[in-house]
């Protein structure tokens, strides 16, 4: 495991910012192949510390195979939280909404890599993120959330109407959101302000520069 981690950050540069903020990046590797393999998508603790038990002794099945395979996805979902053009506006493993969101978001992608509609999945993929930012789903009982929304967005992947329950809450709280008492700057909806504002080319606070279109503009 150890060998197999630090192959991970050698060939992954932003899986040390982001572990160095959540001391958490090897467990969401291991979160995130029990999401997609594990055959009720359970990834409490007992189901990682049981993961060859509950993935592999079945089935012929690499751990050291799966384990790069998943990283390269967790990669994948820090770029696409990261992204400013097509992403969700995410400056630095600081700003992040909710890290627990991170394997979830791998093994979407990797669940969206085999689905012959990878547009509209991603579209929906989106729904859910923001969705579950500003409802605050993962502020408890994060690996019950992780499970039920993956087992939900598989559904959703497959079947429009089958929306996620995090989606269907949203759309029924969006209308009462108070945006205007929202203070708290460690918060997962204050955060996702700030990301939706540099997605549209704000001035990025600190730097005092436009971010326009993924790429940095310096201001007239």
């Amino acid at each position: 495991m150890k060998e197999l981690w630090e192959r991970s950050l050698d060939k992954y540069s932003k899986f040390k910012e982001y572990d160095d903020r959540t001391n958490k990046m090897p467990i969401y590797i291991l979160q995130a192949i029990s999401l997609y393999y594990n055959k009720t998508s359970a990834c409490k603790r007992e189901d990682i510390l049981n993961i060859y038990q509950n993935i592999f002794c079945s089935r012929q099945l690499s751990f050291d195979k799966l384990w790069d395979e998943m990283s390269g996805f967790v990669d994948s979902a820090i770029q696409k939280l990261e992204n400013l053009r097509d992403g969700f506006g995410v400056k630095s493993a600081d700003d992040l909404p909710f890290a627990p969101m991170i394997p979830i978001l791998a093994a979407l992608l990797k669940e969206i890599e085999n689905n012959e509609n990878k547009v509209k999945c991603d579209k929906k993929m989106s729904v859910w993120y923001w969705s579950s930012v500003f409802s605050n789903a993962y502020s408890s009982a994060v690996d019950s959330q992780l499970t039920a929304d993956f087992k939900e967005m598989r559904d959703w992947f497959l079947d429009d109407a089958k929306k996620p329950n995090t989606v269907e809450r949203m759309r029924r709280e969006f209308v009462t959101l108070d945006l205007k008492h929202v203070h708290v700057k460690s918060g997962a909806i204050y955060k996702g302000v700030l990301s939706l504002v540099a997605i549209q080319g704000s001035n990025d606070f600190d730097t005092k520069r436009t971010l326009e279109n993924g790429r940095d503009k310096p201001e007239d």
